[in-house]
């Protein structure tokens, strides 16, 4: 996550006004992200991927050109309006967690929601209908240990994407965590499949999030369309998340 500065007699710069907390919550941020010039022309004279010496080269251009460290960064939706907030023409978000650390030095922190997907959705869950399944609730830990009882070189990654897969309407594949293409269905992801097509119908009439399903079921391109209503639906709250945050940051005085 972007760094922030606390200055409790300065003002929040007018451009984080962007934000807009309407009753869509349709969250639009600047984000005045601070980069450490010094150590950006160090990394500079490496050789790297083509995407990140790109990002260097135009930010390092275009602090050194403001004569600042500050650079102003739009972050807001991409296709799903009520969605995940992306950096726009580069900002930190677009570099690995590695290059970030090392642009912004003592001034890096990150937040993060574990298993955003699925704490959201249990939380979305007990919500709605004051209840969760306990398959929701579970640890990522104690989701791999599942998941290695049956395939025992699955790699962390594979197992994750598989998680995500269950979650999002899609079926899980044995062979993507190193077992042969004759494999069975592993009990445990078939749970989670299961799992994820009893919540979504749940959410699709509740009145919450009916309108979410209906623009769905009404778009022919959307071919998942329980994996689409799904992240529509966690998505939206972790939207919402992000804009108490950023007002939190700015009532305090954060320089954001």
């Amino acid at each position: 996550m972007p760094q922030t500065t606390k200055k409790r007699k300065a003002s929040v710069d007018g451009a984080s006004d962007v934000s807009k907390r309407t009753g869509t919550h349709t969250a639009t941020i600047i984000l005045h992200e601070r980069w450490n010039c010094d150590r950006l022309q160090h990394i500079n004279e490496l050789l790297l991927d083509g995407q990140t010496e790109h990002l260097v080269r135009t930010v390092l251009d275009s602090l050194l050109e403001k004569q600042q460290s500050r650079r102003a960064v739009e972050y807001c939706p991409s296709a799903y309006k009520y969605g995940r907030v992306y950096a726009q023409y580069g900002g930190l978000q677009s570099l690995d967690s590695c290059w970030r650390r090392l642009v912004c030095g003592e001034y890096y922190h990150d937040i993060d929601i574990k298993c955003a997907a699925q704490t959201i959705l249990s939380q979305v869950s007990m919500k709605c209908f004051g209840s969760c399944d306990p398959l929701l609730l579970m640890s990522r830990e104690e989701s791999f240990a599942r998941i290695r009882e049956v395939a025992p070189d699955a790699t962390d990654s594979a197992m994750k994407t598989m998680l995500l897969v269950c979650l999002h309407g899609g079926t899980h594949r044995p062979q993507k965590l190193g077992l042969p293409d004759t494999h069975p269905p592993i009990a445990y992801l078939q749970q989670l499949e299961l799992m994820t097509e009893r919540l979504g119908s749940r959410l699709a009439e509740h009145a919450d999030h009916e309108h979410v399903w209906a623009d769905i079921v009404s778009d022919p391109s959307k071919k998942n369309r329980l994996g689409t209503f799904i992240s529509h639906v966690w998505q939206k709250e972790e939207n919402r998340i992000i804009l108490e945050l950023h007002a939190f940051m700015q009532k305090e005085r954060y320089v954001v």
